[in-house]
Formats: structure tokens, C-alpha cells, sequence
């Protein structure tokens, strides 16, 4: 066995040397300024060789739109749109990039902050009345280069929702069954409200126009109990309910309801009890509807009209 051992000595008490034993050979050098060291080692017959690669996970950017989701908005307002990020990186800053679909927010008539802030906010009367949007948010770390997306959904109200007419009960006596007119599941964007509510009718047999509409209501309740007068007294006739709905824009829908029957005035028709029972709070149209229902029910008078429809 042969063993043959070279080394150098360097300037700043760095090493370097070759060792050869039975084959195995070691090479060593070291920086002499720092007198640090480092090797490779080879085995010719039968060695290994092995390199070790420590790895962390880079973890985004976690990021939160500030709004529930789902959350309905009026159409004429400007919305703000927050937002939330977190980094697991000291120090991190961010990149944003907000996405509406359908909308350009590099329009500045649209979006008044512009697609990169952390808060987006969209102008007045930017989204459209009914229709509901994504709102997307895509944040990049500035350190790691690392993104993530979240999105949310917003619902614009339309400016007038079409609701329901009722009428009930379906049937009764003229001047003495009370009937309760309802308008239900009507709204519309705060700007639009409050709602207002006319209520007339119409026999069924006359044609909806301006001398044929006798009024019932105008306000801003949208329940109404009233009287209806018989058209007839030799049998029952049939009333129509016409409702007039108007919101602050002066946008309107007309709703009908189907025929109520109206029987004629029972015999046993008390006036006075009738007269008695009239609201006390019954406004001033309330009270001359009333008497207008009784004078056109006990006289049995109908009403022609022109052809000029409301």
C-alpha cells in the first residue's frame, strides 16, 4: 500500500491538498483571506455523488373584496369597493388589478380610482338598473412575484319592480262587503322611492276610459278597503280594479285585477248603520267616493264615456 500526501501552504492560512489512498482521491482548497474551506470528493470505483436542495414554500398573498357578497346597490350612487391583503412576507407591497365584467374601468367616467388601487370605486349611474356584476381582484406580491384572484357579486336594484294586484274577497254584496285592495312585492332603487298608489275600477262591461274609471285612491299606502256600488239591481255585476303605480321618476305601470263579482244591496241594507261605520280618519276623497257609491249603487245609474283610456 502505497500513501502519497502533497500540500501547499497559503498566504492567509488557507489550505489546499490531494490525498490518495487505495484508489479514493480527496481534493481540499480553501480562500486564504477567510481561511474557510471547501471540498469535492470522487470515488473512481464504485463512488457516489450527492447534492441536497432545501426548498420553502412561497404562500400568497391572502386578499378579502370588502363587501358581502351578493350585497344590492342602488344605481345612483358611487360605490366604494375596499379591499384586504395580508402577506406572510415582512414588509411586502403589493399589485392590484380590479376586473368588472362588461365594465371599462380605465374609462375615468367610469371607474373614478382606476383598475390598480387597493380601493375601487365606480361612478354614479355606472351600473345599470336589474343586472348584477363580478367584481374580480387579482393581487401580485411586488417581493415574490406571486398572485391570487378573489370575486364577488353585486346586485343593482332596478329602478320600478313589478309586483302583484289583489283584490279580496273575490265576491260580495254592493255596499256592504268591505274589499281589501293589495299591492304586493313592488319596489324600486332608493332614488325612486317612495311609491305612489292610485286605485280606480270599471264594470266589466265598460271600456277603462277617463268617464268610466270612477277614483278609489291616491297615496302613498299600497292597502286600500273599500265599497263597490251594484251596477244592476236585477243581478250581480262585475267591478274591475285598475291600479296606477308611480315611482319618483314618474315612470308608471298599470296593473288589472280580474272580475270581482258584485251581488246587488241585500234587502236587509241598513243606511244609517252604514253612514255610522265610515272611518273617522276617512279623508275628504274617501268620504265623497263613498257617498258617490252609495248615490250611483241605491240609484242605479250607469256611466257612458268617451274613448280616452287612463
Amino acid at each position: 500500500t502505497t500513501t502519497t500526501t502533497t500540500a501547499a501552504a497559503t498566504p492567509a492560512g488557507g489550505s489546499s491538498g490531494t490525498i490518495s489512498t487505495g484508489g479514493a482521491t480527496t481534493t481540499g482548497s480553501g480562500s486564504g483571506a477567510n481561511g474557510g474551506s471547501s471540498s469535492t470528493s470522487s470515488s473512481p470505483i464504485g463512488g457516489t455523488s450527492t447534492t441536497g436542495t432545501s426548498t420553502t414554500p412561497v404562500i400568497p398573498p391572502a386578499a378579502i373584496i370588502g363587501l358581502i357578497p351578493n350585497t344590492t346597490v342602488s344605481p345612483s350612487v358611487k360605490l366604494v369597493i375596499p379591499s384586504n391583503v395580508n402577506s406572510t412576507v415582512p414588509g411586502d407591497t403589493f399589485h392590484y388589478e380590479w376586473n368588472v365584467v362588461t365594465l371599462n374601468l380605465t374609462d375615468p367616467n367610469v371607474a373614478l380610482t382606476g383598475p390598480s388601487q387597493p380601493e375601487l370605486v365606480l361612478a354614479p349611474e355606472t351600473l345599470l338598473p336589474g343586472h348584477t356584476y363580478i367584481v374580480n381582484l387579482t393581487v401580485t406580491s411586488n417581493t415574490t412575484s406571486v398572485s391570487t384572484t378573489t370575486s364577488t357579486t353585486i346586485n343593482v336594484l332596478p329602478l320600478f319592480n313589478v309586483g302583484n294586484l289583489t283584490v279580496y274577497p273575490p265576491s260580495g254584496f254592493a255596499l256592504q262587503t268591505r274589499f281589501m285592495i293589495n299591492t304586493t312585492n313592488w319596489n324600486a332603487a332608493h332614488e325612486g322611492m317612495p311609491l305612489t298608489y292610485r286605485y280606480y275600477y270599471h264594470y266589466q262591461n265598460q271600456l277603462p276610459t277617463t268617464n268610466n274609471l270612477r277614483p278609489l285612491y291616491s297615496g302613498l299606502n299600497n292597502a286600500y278597503s273599500t265599497i263597490f256600488p251594484a251596477q244592476s239591481r236585477e243581478g250581480s255585476s262585475y267591478i274591475i280594479v285598475r291600479a296606477v303605480i308611480t315611482n319618483m321618476q314618474n315612470v308608471t305601470v298599470t296593473l288589472t285585477s280580474p272580475p270581482v263579482q258584485i251581488s246587488p244591496v241585500p234587502f236587509n241594507f241598513n243606511f244609517p248603520d252604514f253612514i255610522n261605520n265610515i272611518p273617522k280618519n276617512a279623508t275628504t276623497d274617501e268620504v265623497v267616493s263613498i257617498i258617490g257609491t252609495i248615490a250611483e249603487s241605491l240609484g242605479n245609474s250607469t256611466t257612458g264615456g268617451d274613448n280616452k283610456s287612463i
